[in-house]
């Protein structure tokens, strides 16, 4: 009974990211949500496809440019990218970009401190209602025994606009 009121959860959460009006709003790092277009999905890819690909196909207001998936999957400073999609409980979906950068980018001081990579995570919430944003932006420093430390940023609107510019990312 659970699985089955949490897969028709899952699709009503599904079907509702894609039918969603427009929606306004601001995140922590000054982006407008805004909705995509309208789309027709059947309910078999519906359930198919995951809220993360169709997250990747929306476009954030104040950055317009380019889809959130364009704008991550091709940041030439991540050479390795993850998308990770948390379902908690309390109706709305988390998804996670987490993109490391080159091991070049530390320097000394960072490397004896016992750091051994350093990434960017960007938090995506998307709500019941469909409305979507960029909840928080932070700097990981990953450690030698698997530890990874995460240190919000207080610029996220700085990094964001960096990462659609395609520009380097420097702490």
């Amino acid at each position: 009974m659970a699985l089955r009121r949490s897969s028709a959860l899952v699709l009503m959460l599904a079907l509702s990211v894609l039918s969603w009006g427009c929606t306004k709003g601001k995140d922590e790092g000054g982006s407008t949500q805004k909705s995509g277009p309208q789309m027709h999905l059947s309910e078999k890819t519906a359930k198919t496809v995951g809220l993360t690909e169709i997250l990747k196909k929306q476009k954030l207001a104040n950055y317009p440019t380019a889809t959130i998936g364009e704008a991550f999957d091709g940041y030439s400073h991540f050479p390795r990218r993850e998308w990770k999609e948390a379902k908690p409980d309390n109706g709305k979906t988390y998804v996670d970009f987490i993109g490391w950068f080159n091991p070049g980018v530390l320097n000394e001081k960072e490397v004896k401190d016992g750091i051994v990579g350093r990434g960017i995570q960007v938090k995506f919430v998307i709500n019941p209602d469909g409305s979507y944003s960029a909840a928080m932006v932070s700097r990981l420093d990953a450690r030698p025994d698997s530890r990874v430390d995460v240190y919000p940023l207080v610029d996220s609107a700085g990094v964001l606009a960096k990462i659609y510019e395609n520009k380097e990312i420097r702490f």
